[in-house]
């Protein structure tokens, strides 16, 4: 899909100047999936296609070598492709489920919860879509340096856990979905109960997507971000689609399925990466999980 109008407008509000990531800072954090989406758009057969993934990391002063040796150390088993691609496929997973909401409501409103960089609008945007990238205040104003709101792109600098933000979007009446890529990780099982009840309890009809992992892949995980990172981070959280279900009765399945599933494996990968996805795919140690608010 072409950039979206917005996309050049919000390009060139933007400064001209480099912003330096510290090391050890949120924003740090923030860089490992953008970066991987931007390598991603120089491979002969892309997966997915994020050009503003690639000009959001030119204005970032980071040295991004640092993340690619984390990755390799963290898919040693499996290859750096392994690694690479899962981002990326990660992405897609979320794209295609907000392209299918869109094809019944082209005028949806999208909430992008625990936003950080993600330039996921400009991969989707039919052009008549509302979105929100929601996060805290100091990942918003780094999202603002370096990715300017829009019209239909609007940020709330607010904590998922303030439901205020609720108010902030309305009642849409074209259709909701909500999306928080890996972000329910990191929130312990409690949180993650308050976050969903209250939403099944206010947007009734709506849709959300979020991804969950295993306790394998939970501390290989930690062993990642922290080494590409943050050195606090610790995933925590493992949920699966019927668990979650039995927290409201305004909570409907609608699918749970293996990261990869939905995945053509080309003849072009390393036969260790289709391996480590077959086997991801098998044990069901990366899921996306859809529900729906009755």
């Amino acid at each position: 899909m072409k950039e979206s109008e917005e996309s050049q407008i919000a390009l060139s509000s933007a400064s001209s100047g480099k912003i330096k990531i510290g090391l050890g800072s949120v924003a740090e954090t923030l860089v490992l999936p953008l970066w991987f989406r931007a390598k991603h758009n120089e491979k002969q057969n892309p997966l997915l296609l994020d050009p503003m993934a690639s000009k959001v990391i030119s204005r970032i002063d980071y040295d991004f070598r640092r993340i690619d040796r984390s990755m390799h150390g963290a898919t040693r088993l499996w290859g750096p492709e392994f690694g690479d691609l899962y981002w990326v496929i990660r992405a897609k997973n979320f794209d295609d489920a907000v392209k299918e909401f869109m094809d019944r409501h082209p005028k949806a409103v999208v909430v992008n919860i625990g936003a950080g960089l993600d330039t996921a609008f400009y991969r989707v945007d039919n052009g008549s879509i509302r979105w929100f990238e929601l996060d805290l205040p100091d990942v918003i104003d780094l999202r603002k340096r370096l990715i300017p709101e829009t019209d239909r792109c609007i940020c709330i600098a607010k904590s998922v856990f303030d439901f205020s933000w609720f108010d902030d979007i309305g009642n849409p009446e074209e259709g909701l979905i909500l999306l928080a890529c890996g972000v329910f990780w990191y929130f312990g099982e409690d949180d993650v109960k308050l976050i969903i009840r209250n939403l099944a309890n206010r947007f009734h009809g709506a849709d959300i997507v979020f991804d969950a992992i295993s306790r394998m892949v939970a501390s290989a995980t930690t062993k990642f971000v922290r080494g590409a990172a943050n050195k606090q981070a610790k995933p925590r959280s493992i949920l699966t689609a019927k668990k979650v279900a039995k927290w409201d009765t305004n909570v409907e399945v609608i699918e749970e399925y293996p990261n990869f599933a939905h995945i053509r494996r080309d003849p072009s990968w390393k036969w260790r990466t289709v391996w480590g996805m077959n086997g991801s795919d098998r044990s069901k140690s990366l899921r996306v999980i859809h529900l729906r608010f009755k």
